[in-house]
């Protein structure tokens, strides 16, 4: 079976998006979370 490399790229791409935003989000909570009075401080 040929896989067109392509749509390999996409896939990865696709993963790495994924990953990349949902490290982020959780980053972006965690900070909220630890010092919601960030600007306030």
């Amino acid at each position: 079976m040929r896989n067109s490399p392509k749509g390999w790229r996409y896939f990865a791409y696709g993963v790495a998006i994924a990953v990349a935003a949902n490290f982020v989000a959780e980053g972006v909570r965690k900070l909220l979370r630890d010092a919601p009075t960030a600007e306030g401080e």
